[in-house]
């Protein structure tokens, strides 16, 4: 995006050679980080970013998604609470089967491709 602002005239030259040198963490050492940083009990999470997966499932969490009706309408519903409320990417609900559904503990499992990662 930096170079879209340098080409739109937003962005000085010099801007820009700064902002192209900053560089995040790749998905080992990011790893790496938040292990030194648990040791250090130092906080690895920071704003409103959920820790864990919290989607209810249960009947009345359903229910109150809007997930009522005919069975399309519960499947849609159910989608989009998926969608919105876990953040799911598109291929990550295409990978979605029954068996990551359990629906007597209200727990929805997931894989999440981009970062090699399960979550529950």
């Amino acid at each position: 995006m930096p170079g879209l602002a340098l080409q739109a005239g937003t962005l000085l030259p010099e801007t820009y050679a700064f902002v192209t040198q900053i560089k995040g963490y790749g998905h080992q050492e990011g790893l790496h980080e938040d292990q030194k940083r648990q040791t250090m009990e130092l906080s690895t999470r920071r704003g409103t970013k959920k820790s864990s997966a919290s989607l209810d499932l249960t009947r009345s969490g359903r229910e109150a998604h809007g997930s009522a009706g005919d069975p399309l309408g519960r499947r849609d519903g159910l989608l989009m609470c998926i969608l919105l409320e876990e953040g799911l990417r598109i291929g990550e609900v295409v990978l979605l089967q029954a068996h990551d559904f359990e629906l007597d503990n209200g727990e929805l499992h997931f894989y999440r491709p981009k970062v090699d990662r399960s979550s529950a």
